[in-house]
């Protein structure tokens, strides 16, 4: 019943009836971080944490 409607109101103008999430993403992004073990060579991941810098630091 919902679907017949949405497919009206979507089609025509070729525009969607809801407001696009435009303009409202957010500043920071998730940053995935993985450490591998030097010996037996398993990938951990830690879980993404948020950040609006980020960068590695060589020796």
């Amino acid at each position: 019943r919902g679907q017949r409607r949405f497919r009206r109101a979507t089609s025509g103008y070729g525009g969607f009836p809801r407001p696009k999430p435009e303009g409202r993403e957010k500043t920071s992004r998730r940053v995935a971080t993985r450490f591998m073990c030097t010996v037996c060579k398993k990938m951990h991941q830690p879980p993404s944490i948020r950040s609006k810098k980020f960068e590695i630091e060589g020796e």
